[in-house]
């Protein structure tokens, strides 16, 4: 993917002054390496160590402290090949974990790229992959459409697929269904490995998640999307670390006063763990190593960077800088809360997680006050981004909003899909809600994004019980596939029109009194007109709706679109079809109740 401009870092900053672009980043050295004359490298970082071995096949190997830095040990074994067992043995110096483990450490290689989840026996990996040419339709970042997908709960329930199969194999089975609906970007939630369910603690930054499968798995995931023409994001978590069963903790034995030794000490705390040593160097070359990884070894599109608030804003400029040097045309993407326009124009990133358009819908339905200046922000995205792709809109809410931990009772009980706050799917006013709040998230100016599951219009919360994973059966019954021909329907039109896309949004209407907006969205000869009514009033038949549409009499408009059409479960009669602009400059239309309904100029 391509952006004719990207989001805003100063090129005229110190920072871009003094960065050059590395060609063998010093994190490349680290961990296990095979070499081109055979036989592998292995490095780690240890300073507070007497001794360290590599336990290859499990040998004892002794490492050396290198000449330039006494901090770190390597070795080579030339007999070692692809898919060998290694870990590193410490003897430490200063041993906080004396008491628990002895005087020896076991440990797993903060760089490994394939690991024993329940253990510490790592494997070599060799990143060459032959990929396939990829030729996306979306050529440029505010073409996306993106669909959000927890991996290990979007496969197993009601699910057609094999379960001796891994999850990244089973989701390559799932990769035409996703792109049937329109959609043409996934954002995967964490795949590297974590503790816990969601993904959000990770144990190791470079290591592929095991119960999802393995590295090749993943790139055949990838490839396989790219086949399809889908872009693929991963979601990086480099704020902290796991709480539990955290591979960097007390690494090398050293971890006075329960500091986490030298991966966390002076870094601070979050609520979900300690936060990284963003001061240290080595530290700041794994956290750019956990990035750059899925760019050079799994062909990503982009990244999403987890609470990047919890970071360093200097640190989050050194990241994008580089990265955008060295993996030009990739779409870098910060959640910051609350949101803030200078993540994109100070800090680098291409755009924006909006958590407050989930938010301003909820209001908006029910009813709670400055409902047409909520709906115009959805439409328009929030103050200060500039361009479209520069927001990322979930108003229908994302992990964040759909899932619970804890048995349907967080925060009230509020995280729920959202036709679960309303009725549930077999409630006609909670369908026609969210399809009502797709519409007007397919033809807003920021990028849309939905949540697996939404668009079967399932019930109750997101979470990685059975219970509460994707059910594949809501795909072909009634209400769910009514839900899917919208959204469908809805991509379809955004990707043809690119209006839909643009930075250009032009309120022409505002009915106060019957909540009516309409406004144009307009790209060269693309004009469309998007009219919303978040009311319980209606017109049809003889009593149309005047909507204002900014052009003279005679202008003919074709409608595209109407979220309560009855292929998706409103009603045939709230159709209008092609309408001519009257002498006082309105079109007289058919107005369903909470509808969005698109026109297109002629």
């Amino acid at each position: 993917i391509n952006a004719e401009v990207h989001g805003g870092f100063d090129s005229t900053s110190n920072m871009a002054e003094t960065i050059v672009k590395p060609v063998f980043p010093a994190w490349t050295s680290m961990g296990a390496n095979l070499l081109p004359e055979g036989g592998c490298s292995f490095k780690v970082w240890a300073p507070h160590s007497s001794m360290v071995w590599v336990r290859y096949n499990g040998s004892k190997v002794e490492m050396q402290q290198t000449e330039s830095d006494k901090e770190m040990w390597t070795t080579t074994i030339t007999e070692a090949k692809e898919g060998d067992t290694y870990n590193y043995v410490i003897l430490s110096n200063w041993n906080d974990q004396f008491a628990l483990e002895g005087a020896e450490l076991e440990r797993r290689d903060p760089y490994a790229r394939h690991t024993d989840f329940s253990g510490n026996t790592c494997y070599i990996t060799n990143p060459h992959f032959e990929w396939a040419p990829f030729s996306p339709s979306h050529k440029h970042y505010e073409d996306l459409i993106l669909y959000e997908i927890h991996p290990g709960s979007f496969v197993g329930r009601n699910d057609p697929s094999s379960s001796e199969w891994s999850v990244f194999r089973r989701i390559i089975e799932k990769l035409d269904y996703i792109q049937s609906m329109g959609f043409n970007a996934i954002q995967l939630m964490p795949v590297n490995e974590f503790g816990g369910d969601w993904g959000y603690n990770p144990r190791l930054l470079l290591s592929i998640h095991g119960k999802y499968g393995t590295p090749l798995e993943l790139r055949n995931l990838v490839d396989e999307a790219h086949k399809r023409g889908l872009s693929v994001l991963f979601d990086v978590v480099l704020n902290h670390g796991s709480a539990k069963l955290n591979s960097l903790w007390n690494y090398d034995g050293y971890g006075p006063h329960k500091n986490g030794g030298i991966y966390f000490e002076g870094g601070g705390s979050t609520p979900w763990g300690l936060k990284f040593a963003f001061h240290k160097q080595q530290v700041k070359d794994m956290l750019q190593a956990g990035a750059e990884m899925f760019f050079r070894e799994y062909n990503a599109d982009g990244l999403r960077f987890d609470s990047v608030h919890n970071m360093p804003w200097d640190l989050l400029q050194y990241q994008t800088f580089t990265l955008r040097n060295n993996f030009p045309g990739k779409f870098l993407v910060a959640e910051i809360t609350p949101e803030n326009p200078m993540v994109v124009h100070g800090a680098g990133f291409d755009s924006c997680w909006l958590h407050a358009t989930y938010y301003d819908s909820l209001k908006v339905l029910r009813g709670d006050g400055f409902k047409m200046e909520k709906i115009k922000l959805m439409l328009s995205s929030h103050r200060g981004f500039k361009r479209s792709f520069e927001a990322i809109s979930s108003i229908l809410g994302s992990h964040d909003q759909i899932g619970d931990k804890q048995n349907g009772n967080a925060e009230g009980g509020c995280h729920r899909y959202l036709v679960s706050l309303f009725g549930g799917r077999k409630n006609w006013h909670a369908k026609a809600f969210c399809r009502f709040l797709y519409g007007i998230m397919s033809c807003g100016r920021p990028l849309p994004m939905l949540f697996m599951g939404t668009e079967t219009l399932q019930d109750g919360w997101w979470n990685t019980d059975l219970h509460h994973t994707f059910d594949w059966n809501l795909t072909s019954d009634e209400a769910g596939r009514q839900m899917i021909d919208l959204i469908t329907d809805s991509n379809h039109m955004r990707a043809a029109h690119p209006g839909l896309r643009s930075d250009h949004v032009e309120f022409v209407h505002e009915d106060r009194t019957n909540a009516v907006i309409g406004c144009l969205r307009v790209a060269e000869n693309s004009v469309l007109l998007v009219v919303i009514n978040a009311s319980e009033a209606q017109w049809e038949g003889h009593m149309k709706y005047g909507i204002s549409c900014n052009h003279g009499p005679g202008t003919r408009f074709k409608q595209l679109f109407n979220s309560q059409a009855g292929k998706y479960g409103g009603w045939d009669a709230s159709w209008t079809g092609d309408v001519d602009a009257q002498s006082d400059g309105k079109l007289f239309i058919n107005l369903p109740k909470w509808s969005v309904t698109v026109f297109q100029r002629l």
